[in-house]
């Protein structure tokens, strides 16, 4: 009897602990967190012939940072950029793989935007010179008229070269292919430090305008066997601001 006394008056107390116990402990684990308000870009890259381009690298470059995403087995892609991080009206991404010609895409670059893009892609060529997928500015940040008022990335200055090499000679002049905006002025093209062509009016919006043609000059009189060179220089603008503001990408530089 004395053995039963002592256990019926142990077990309330006993509980009772064990109570407070579970109560101070769930207590603890309970927080709260607001969800980051973030812009959301996606896409599908795939070939123009059909299927999907796995493991290509996307790319939103900014001064502060560089967003990354690579696509999946199906060619889907997302990135997200807080809100809070400063972007342009219309933002570029640029897309490449070493199966494509580089690509690039514009989505809007307002807060809460959720956006997507599909990017049908040609398979490049076999005589490709100049490959770069890169953004590009050129200028001297005054950003002079509306269509370049706002640009992702600062200047890297007037303009920018690539050099190639040539077995020979060729008998015609390449092809050039990129993606560009801010154009008011004439961008100029050069190879070997002579002027073959030019850049026109990109789109008046400020969004991205597609150049595809072949180079217009003499091929015997500005290419040669051995290292070339290739500048993208940006074109004067007005007297009280000298240089055009442009952002080009995705250039390539082939023979078909």
């Amino acid at each position: 009897m004395i053995g039963k006394r002592i256990w019926n008056r142990v077990l309330p107390y006993c509980l009772t602990i064990t109570a407070v116990s579970l109560v101070t402990a769930s207590c603890q684990e309970v927080t709260t967190m607001e969800p980051q308000a973030e812009r959301v870009y996606s896409g599908h890259v795939e070939y123009a012939s059909g299927g999907g381009v796995s493991d290509a690298a996307v790319a939103i470059p900014l001064d502060s940072h560089t967003y990354r995403a690579s696509t999946n087995n199906s060619g889907s892609w997302t990135i997200a950029i807080p809100d809070d991080v400063a972007l342009p009206a219309k933002v570029i991404a640029t897309i490449d793989h070493v199966s494509i010609m580089p690509e690039a895409e514009s989505f809007p670059g307002n807060p809460g935007t959720h956006s997507a893009r599909s990017s049908s892609c040609t398979k490049i060529v076999n005589h490709v010179y100049v490959k770069d997928a890169g953004l590009h500015h050129l200028g001297n940040d005054r950003y002079g008229g509306s269509p370049n008022s706002q640009l992702q990335v600062s200047t890297e200055g007037l303009e920018k070269s690539y050099t190639f090499h040539l077995d020979q000679a060729p008998g015609r002049m390449p092809m050039i292919r990129l993606y560009a905006r801010g154009i008011q002025e004439r961008t100029e093209i050069k190879i070997n430090g002579i002027s073959v062509d030019y850049l026109g009016d990109s789109d008046s919006s400020g969004g991205l305008s597609r150049y595809n043609f072949r180079l217009t000059a003499n091929p015997s009189t500005v290419l040669h066997g051995g290292t070339n060179t290739l500048t993208i220089r940006t074109g004067a603008y007005t007297e009280s601001d000298p240089w055009d503001d442009v952002e080009f990408c995705s250039l390539i530089l082939y023979f078909e």
